[in-house]
């Protein structure tokens, strides 16, 4: 039901927007930016990653899932057909339609061309729908992070207090706690200055998995498995994974060539990792 709330309303602000302009000009498309620089596609790749990471957290409770082999294998390609769709079909419709002009969209803009296209009834829906999904996200990943938090605690990785569970329920409050006041002070950042630091964390964790998935699969090819890449040579493995850590490495890059103090507070926060 929730799944729904959050998609109807792209599907029915995608036939709204061509229905208002009888089918708009596709050719619209077709157009490219010609005014580009290095600086702007590195920002490009850093909102994508942003968009589509996310995708490794589900190994944290894969020993919980039933039969993960296969749940997994189609979870995660239905949720990337999923994903495409969501922003194929709605951007496709308000390029198509083009009031405003796509060149003059801004960050956060889905409601104003919601509004400008179909109506304020269908912005008012689109912003309701954003903050399920939002929360929806928001939630996963936080409860996601504090249980991982809590598992490196009781492995000795972390400060033990990180694994204090509430008596009565068993979840692990004082991990919660500390992403809560976190939060609460990257809050007040603006978005580009959330994506740089969010990102820095997230792919340098993705890169440090991504070499440790090649380490075990080279040192211990027969540990059991909750899933296991249908793929057996390490040749294959690491072929497999060039792309990712490519642009990974990129995303990384791009987090200290901002300007400002931004690339200062990733270095400090990431030093607090091996002092810890």
């Amino acid at each position: 039901l929730a799944f729904a709330f959050v998609a109807l309303p792209f599907l029915v602000f995608s036939a709204a927007s061509l229905w208002r302009v009888e089918g708009g000009d596709w050719s619209r498309l077709l157009q490219v930016r010609t005014d580009t620089s290095w600086s702007q596609w590195g920002d490009l790749f850093s909102t994508l990653y942003w968009n589509w990471n996310g995708f490794d957290c589900v190994s944290t409770c894969a020993g919980e899932v039933y039969d993960p082999k296969r749940s997994y294998y189609y979870g995660l390609l239905l949720s990337i057909v999923l994903i495409m769709l969501s922003y194929l079909i709605p951007l496709t419709a308000a390029v198509a339609n083009g009031r405003p002009s796509w060149e003059k969209w801004d960050a956060g803009w889905m409601s104003t061309i919601a509004d400008v296209q179909v109506g304020h009834w269908m912005a008012t829906w689109v912003v309701l729908a954003a903050f399920v999904g939002n929360f929806g996200q928001y939630s996963a990943e936080l409860f996601e992070d504090s249980w991982q938090l809590a598992g490196m605690a009781d492995a000795g990785m972390l400060p033990s207090v990180l694994g204090r569970r509430h008596g009565r329920f068993g979840t692990p409050w004082v991990a919660i706690f500390v992403q809560v006041i976190m939060i609460s002070f990257f809050v007040s950042f603006d978005f580009s200055s959330i994506l740089v630091v969010d990102n820095c964390f997230s792919v340098s964790g993705t890169l440090l998995e991504l070499a440790a998935f090649l380490k075990l699969r080279a040192s211990r090819p027969d540990l059991p498995r909750p899933y296991r890449i249908p793929v057996r040579s390490l040749t294959g493995l690491v072929v497999l994974l060039a792309f990712p850590a490519a642009t990974g490495m990129l995303v990384l890059l791009s987090c200290f060539a901002t300007g400002g103090w931004l690339p200062l507070l990733n270095v400090v926060m990431l030093m607090c990792g091996p002092a810890i």
